[in-house]
């Protein structure tokens, strides 16, 4: 797979209900921190995205079986709580 189709999947879709109730959507990037920090997988947006969120969707485009897809998103639904 070329190089710009795997960032499409190194990508998620970020759409937050905030606290005035009104909505943002924005892109998100997941990185790998070093393996010495642990392996950690972070997604990394801009800050105007979540800020003042209270609710967050986040979908991936990736199947069921965590292969690359443009057919089937992954949806996670959570309570945000950024931090800047």
């Amino acid at each position: 797979m070329s190089f710009w189709k795997q960032l499409i999947y190194c990508t998620v879709r970020i759409e937050c209900t905030l606290a005035d109730s009104t909505s943002s959507t924005g892109t998100g990037f997941i990185i790998q921190a070093p393996k010495k920090y642990g392996n950690h997988l972070f997604i990394v947006t801009n800050k105007h995205v979540v800020k003042d969120a209270k609710h967050g969707v986040l979908k991936f485009s990736w199947d069921e079986n965590g292969k690359p897809s443009t057919q089937t998103q992954i949806r996670v639904e959570m309570p945000i709580k950024p931090t800047y």
